[in-house]
């Protein structure tokens, strides 16, 4: 599973709040709540706002996603996911390191994803 890694709303901008808002929901596993066609507010179960999706006209400013996944094999398989979903992975791995990964949501926005491990071995 994964996780913003914030308390606060993340804030994206697009030109396709539908598309972008509906990858978001699936990724995150978060309700579109209230929605028009220039903003989008993904909700958890809570109904608290975790993700905007606002339209802005191009050029737009690419943001930066950090997300944690729950341990490694959450890592590997939130990648994967991301990709069915419409992500793509950057040619050169980012950075080489175990337990962290990066993927390009579909609207050119990094996401990093950090794996969590567990302290209650």
């Amino acid at each position: 599973m994964l996780a913003l890694d914030s308390d606060e709303p993340c804030v994206l901008l697009t030109d396709h709040v539908d598309a972008l808002a509906d990858f978001w929901s699936k990724a995150l596993h978060l309700a579109v709540g209230d929605a028009d066609s220039d903003r989008a507010e993904l909700v958890d179960d809570g109904r608290r706002v975790q993700l905007i999706v606002r339209r802005v006209m191009p050029p737009r400013p690419q943001s930066r996603i950090r997300l944690s996944a729950f341990d490694t094999q959450d890592l590997a398989a939130a990648v994967e996911r991301l990709i069915a979903f419409g992500a793509s992975s950057p040619r050169t791995p980012y950075p080489s390191t175990p337990g962290h990964a990066v993927v390009i949501d579909p609207d050119g926005n990094t996401v990093e994803i950090t794996a969590t491990v567990g302290s209650d071995d």
